[in-house]
């Protein structure tokens, strides 16, 4: 990972699974239980939010004008929401209409698998839905998204 404000984003992700997982280990009820992993899905899709949007204004970044910088934090702040699979494409699509054929091919199965659930799951629990992700899911896709930015940076000329 470049840039350093996604690695300090993820590394509060990967504290927050921790803390999760202490804390849900001297729980018996699984219900109860259930309530971190919800946090996560919400949490970590914030996160996730929070990053691309960062990476984005970062690559208006390189132009060095102010204004561009200002336009582009502004629009995806507006635009910018619930990031799954789709919305990551469009947006990268604004940028050059061969980018989604780039996060097509560099993209395995299992990672658009994982961006797309820690959104539904987050969908599920902010509309009062049964969510069945365990903190081990969060865990799990949480793995696969990293590298996920990776390929994002590197589309984005980072």
């Amino acid at each position: 990972m470049k840039s350093g404000y996604v690695s300090s984003r993820f590394t509060d992700i990967e504290n927050a699974i921790s803390k999760a997982r202490l804390a849900a280990s001297g729980i018996s009820d699984p219900e109860v239980a259930a309530y971190f992993a919800r946090y996560l899905a919400v949490f970590t899709c914030g996160v996730y939010e929070d990053c691309i949007e960062h990476l984005f204004v970062e690559r208006a970044g390189q132009a060095n004008d102010e204004k561009i910088i200002t336009f582009m934090t502004s629009t995806m702040h507006l635009s910018f929401r619930n990031p799954n699979y789709e919305t990551i494409k469009s947006h990268l699509c604004r940028f050059d209409t061969q980018n989604g054929e780039k996060l097509n091919n560099l993209l395995k199965p299992e990672q658009i698998e994982a961006i797309n659930s820690i959104k539904n799951n987050k969908d599920q629990v902010a509309h009062g839905q049964p969510c069945s992700a365990t903190i081990l899911d969060i865990e799990s896709y949480h793995g696969r998204i990293k590298e996920m930015f990776e390929i994002i940076e590197q589309i984005l000329g980072l």
